[in-house]
């Protein structure tokens, strides 16, 4: 889907309160070895697109899927993991949310 159904910094203003960066790659902009010519590729929010994008992938009515959650890992994780699980279901992936206690999910 190349995140064009996450609304990336819709979340960093609600549950972040603006004050993260959002970044178009796992590594955060302030680490050493951070990719600045791979973030710039981030696509814009589209869920349209990217409904289309799970069409051409073989799912034109989407999918389920199972996703485990951290509970306490990291500030405002659970509503981070809420808040995906609302992007995906607009584009047509239900997701079975499971928030699980910290320690278990690392097992």
């Amino acid at each position: 889907m190349r995140r064009s159904g996450f609304a990336i910094l819709a979340l960093v203003l609600s549950l972040a309160l603006g004050f993260s960066v959002p970044a178009g790659v796992i590594t955060a902009p302030g680490v050493h070895g951070f990719p600045k010519d791979l973030d710039k590729n981030r696509p814009p929010y589209d869920p349209e697109k990217a409904k289309e994008l799970l069409a051409e992938a073989g799912y034109p009515d989407g999918f389920a899927m199972d996703m485990a959650c951290p509970a306490g890992a990291y500030s405002h994780f659970e509503e981070v993991c809420e808040a995906v699980v609302g992007y995906l279901g607009e584009v047509g992936i239900e997701v079975n949310l499971e928030i699980m206690e910290s320690g278990h999910y690392w097992d």
